[in-house]
């Protein structure tokens, strides 16, 4: 392991572990996730941009089933986000609307989090709170995101 894994898992669960209410995160994540949609449709399809989506769709569906083992809902697996990719096959449409519908089970999730004091284990940042988990799931696909860039 390098240094900056090291940092990183270090200083990650300091950066998303605060007092906030899970209804800040609630908004938060809806206006995120609206911004997010628009820089992808302004980027367009491609390989590159398809390949980007994927992979954010594919951490917050791992991120949700996270949070659903958290209330109770599923059993915990040390899965990895790989199995929540969407197909490769995909149309583009398609794709823009599954980010939007695990965006929308996101937020709605969101307040029933509120008094959970439980945590469940991310692979490599360890075990994380709710809050921290959605802190970390809108802050990733923030940073992702930026990587859709227009055709030229």
């Amino acid at each position: 392991m390098g240094y900056s894994f090291f940092m990183m898992k270090f200083f990650a669960p300091l950066f998303l572990e605060n007092k906030v209410a899970t209804t800040v995160y609630a908004q938060k994540l809806e206006g995120n996730g609206l911004k997010i949609e628009q820089r992808f449709r302004d980027a367009g399809e491609s390989d590159a941009t398809r390949k980007v989506l994927r992979h954010i769709i594919a951490i917050e569906r791992w991120g949700l089933n996270r949070l659903r083992v958290l209330l109770g809902e599923k059993t915990f697996v040390l899965d990895s986000s790989q199995a929540y990719e969407p197909s490769h096959t995909s149309a583009w449409n398609a794709l823009i609307a599954d980010f939007k519908d695990t965006r929308r089970e996101l937020v709605a999730l969101s307040p029933f989090l509120e008094n959970t004091n439980s945590k469940v284990t991310h692979n490599g940042l360890g075990d994380l709170s709710a809050k921290a988990w959605l802190k970390y799931l809108d802050f990733h696909a923030n940073a992702e995101s930026t990587k859709a860039r227009p055709q030229k």
